[in-house]
């Protein structure tokens, strides 16, 4: 009998082990993933900061040049939305940093789209991105076909500015209003569930067919201007080369658009209608948050200015050593 009892004891004091070594399994692997979260949030809110800074200074920029070129407008409202998907990264993420935070939760989708307003901001930074990178790639086309009258050009960008805005104010309201219809409780606010399986769908699948659109008639302006500029000669040689050159630079928005987003969120996309949770899902708008920066801060180490700037600090320390040596070699002759 005590034999017995003491075998039970055994095996009793086993199990507590293991229930323990299981608890601080579970304990460790959740402090992992809560730090990781907090890593990560706090990568999108420093790369959000960024966006705003450099993507405002991108602004100031094209605004002082008084350069009114079509390809600048489209570059600002790039950036524009850029600076806006920016604001929304600090907004979503900013707030989970709290130590108090708790995801919104048994709420009407109405209630969900003002508690969580960073999805009125994706939608409008994402629309105005995507739009202008679009506008860009038809602009190149139409940079190489000659005969083009700039003031019917001019009138034709004047209108997709408006053509814009109403196609975001679409999307925006189609979001809210599908919010407003449904009167489903959600037990947590989730973006698909909180605008609509449609509204969801149409956007996410317009940013991607634009995002293919405008590399496919990116690559084939860069084909038509490399064969013109070989058959060209003269000024029309020169101006080739030039557009080509522009067109180099813009090469990394288009490029960065296409494998970091387009691509990515095409493949998700396509999971999601498989009920298949790829292991990327998570990576994508993290990709995105720290593209949001590049290219503002490509165009602004190239600026005249930025370059010049840049170009006094490093060649003042040299011009201080000449000047030093030179007065220390007057100062010898001197005493000589």
């Amino acid at each position: 009998m005590n034999r017995s009892a003491q075998i039970s004891k055994t095996i009793a004091n086993l199990s507590q082990e293991v229930l323990n070594l299981t608890s601080n399994v579970t304990e460790k692997e959740s402090n992992d993933a809560t730090f990781e979260q907090t890593v990560r949030n706090w990568i999108f809110v420093v790369s959000g900061i960024l966006a705003i800074f450099a993507n405002s200074a991108l602004l100031t920029l094209i605004y002082r040049s008084n350069d009114v070129k079509a390809r600048n407008k489209f570059i600002a409202g790039y950036a524009l939305g850029s600076a806006v998907l920016g604001v929304g990264y600090i907004v979503n993420h900013g707030r989970q940093l709290e130590p108090s935070f708790q995801w919104p939760e048994n709420m009407s989708p109405l209630e969900c789209m003002v508690q969580c307003f960073n999805i009125t901001l994706f939608k409008i930074g994402d629309l105005l991105v995507v739009i202008s990178i679009l506008y860009m790639s038809i602009d190149g086309l139409t940079a190489i076909v000659p005969g083009v009258n700039p003031y019917t050009k001019e009138k034709v960008i004047n209108g997709l500015v408006w053509f814009t805005g109403f196609v975001i104010a679409l999307d925006v309201m189609f979001a809210w209003i599908s919010a407003a219809v449904n009167k489903t409780v959600l037990p947590i606010c989730y973006h698909r569930a909180m605008v609509g399986e449609y509204s969801f769908l149409i956007h996410y699948w317009g940013l991607v067919c634009m995002g293919y659109l405008s590399t496919i008639f990116y690559v084939i302006a860069i084909i038509m201007l490399k064969r013109r500029k070989a058959s060209s000669s003269g000024i029309r040689e020169i101006q080739m080369k030039r557009e080509y050159e522009v067109m180099k630079q813009i090469i990394l928005i288009i490029g960065n658009s296409f494998l970091l987003e387009a691509v990515p969120i095409s493949l998700e996309l396509s999971c999601s209608f498989m009920r298949f949770n790829p292991a990327f899902a998570n990576s994508i708008w993290l990709l995105q948050a720290i593209n949001l920066s590049i290219y503002a801060i490509f165009r602004i180490l190239k600026h005249p200015s930025c370059q010049a700037y840049f170009k006094k600090i490093l060649t003042f320390p040299k011009r201080k050593t000449v000047q030093v040596l030179g007065g220390s070699l007057a100062t010898k002759s001197g005493k000589e």
